[in-house]
């Protein structure tokens, strides 16, 4: 059986744009599964809690509407991706956790499919359904002086991603997805209009088209910048974003590591200004991903991989109000079977 390395789960939550991983080598009943903890901060208005979990997010009662406060977070980190080659050993249908967007904590289930077309190229057609572990969020997060009411928040989408396009090192992946804030019930506190309470309505259409290109550099090294076209295109044009998204990947392999970090930048154009503070919803939005795994580094584990990453992300909003910020750090061991 042909060996090689897969990075841990937790890059596909800290890293969701390197290139399609290996596909499995046998065919039949196959996976990855990582479990461990992480804890951090996260400053955040909008984000209440993890569904099932009663971990909190953001301050359930806030005293004025400026920047947000800090919070503590402590979590499990439970992922998976579970799935079937067939006898080809080129299709391989899939069942697995996602997060795309680390400071939206936009969970959902990812049910996949995935054909290696070989001069083509190697595709996979994702659907991304709610997950049990959704984000809930704050029904009205301007209330000020009161413990705010959460409500749920969901995503469902398709992800379609084209790794080696017609025999090179490029990738595209294009995103689909759809927020629906259940209640929704932005500026009511305040005694806003109905026209300005639409322009702060938080569901609609995310969209994103990425290209990248991998650079092997040598034996163990490899680059992959990334530029990606981002369309937050909400139901409240005060809460839309469209903009640029550049990256830089990192990839090292060796027998006894696992190494993948990321960087990126959003230069992020509002729509039309909010109408609570008079601006437009323009970013800068910086994020940092970092994951090693050791497989093999402590034997009596046996086929449980341990592996460390780091995540931070900010985005420094013109509106105050709207400014996000969190990092993160895990340990966790997984297995592939």
């Amino acid at each position: 059986m042909k060996k090689f390395l897969m990075i841990p789960l937790m890059a596909g939550i800290a890293l969701p744009s390197l290139a399609l991983q290996p596909m499995f080598d046998d065919a039949g009943f196959n996976g990855l599964v990582n479990f461990g903890a992480s804890g951090g901060e996260i400053e955040t208005n909008f984000l209440a809690q993890i569904d099932g979990l009663n971990i909190d997010l953001g301050a359930e009662k806030i005293d004025s509407l400026g920047s947000p406060d800090s919070e503590s977070v402590t979590m499990p980190v439970a992922n998976f991706d579970l799935g079937y080659t067939l006898s080809n050993q080129k299709t391989r249908f899939s069942i697995g956790s996602d997060m795309d967007n680390l400071l939206a904590f936009d969970a959902a289930t990812r049910l996949s499919v995935r054909h290696n077309f070989d001069s083509l190229g190697d595709m996979k057609l994702s659907a991304l359904a709610p997950s049990s572990m959704a984000t809930k969020v704050y029904a009205d997060p301007y209330q000020t002086g009161v413990k705010r009411k959460t409500t749920d928040q969901e995503f469902t989408g398709v992800r379609f991603t084209w790794d080696k396009i017609m025999g090179s090192n490029f990738e595209a992946i294009l995103n689909a997805k759809s927020v629906d804030v259940d209640d929704e019930f932005s500026g009511q506190a305040l005694g806003l209009s109905k026209a300005d309470r639409d322009l702060l309505d938080r569901n609609g259409d995310i969209m994103g088209l990425e290209l990248g290109y991998k650079f092997t550099l040598n034996d163990h090294h490899s680059l992959r910048p990334g530029v990606k076209y981002l369309d937050r295109d909400l139901d409240g044009d005060a809460m839309s974003q469209d903009g640029v998204v550049v990256s830089l990947a990192h990839m090292y392999r060796s027998d006894s590591m696992v190494w993948a970090s990321r960087v990126s930048y959003a230069d992020m154009s509002g729509d039309k200004k909010n109408p609570i503070f008079g601006d437009t919803n323009d970013a800068d939005v910086y994020g940092f991903a970092s994951v090693m795994s050791f497989p093999g580094s402590i034997g009596f584990l046996g086929k449980w991989t341990p592996n460390v990453s780091v995540a931070w992300g900010d985005s420094d909003n013109d509106v105050d109000f709207n400014d996000s910020n969190i990092w993160m750090v895990s340990a966790a061991l997984s297995r592939r079977f």
